[in-house]
């Protein structure tokens, strides 16, 4: 296991090189658009509340001017849970950036670098919180 910083294609190259194995996490639209398709086929396999699938997956690094192959699997969950607590996240933050949009002059540069910003500037119920 590590941190994100590490997945670089070749620093997991070199890890595979010295015979270690690894596992991080990622999100589907930092995959490679071919994947995707794969992702969304409806051929999951069920464990409790949690559904996942293993997919291989070869990636392409290039050093030295040399291309290699990372043959990798890939293990997506889909979890309702996950995705119920997701879609309120999503919706909370779309109802505090329509207010915001009604009064844009409380818009301020630190509001823009993302949507959990945008809560801490304002004071408690004023934006519906």
């Amino acid at each position: 296991m590590a941190n994100r910083g590490v997945n670089g294609k070749i620093n997991l190259k070199k890890i595979t090189d010295r015979g270690y194995d690894y596992i991080f996490a990622s999100r589907i639209k930092n995959l490679k658009k071919e994947v995707r398709p794969e992702i969304f086929k409806d051929d999951y396999h069920k464990m409790g509340e949690i559904s996942y699938k293993v997919i291989s997956y070869t990636d392409k690094i290039k050093e030295d001017h040399q291309i290699y192959e990372l043959p990798e699997e890939l293990i997506i969950t889909y979890s309702p849970q996950r995705a119920q607590k997701d879609k309120a996240d999503r919706e909370r933050l779309i109802k505090k950036a329509k207010v915001l949009l009604q009064n844009k002059s409380s818009i301020t540069a630190s509001n823009k670098r993302g949507g959990e910003e945008i809560p801490k500037k304002f004071k408690k119920g004023k934006l519906g919180s």
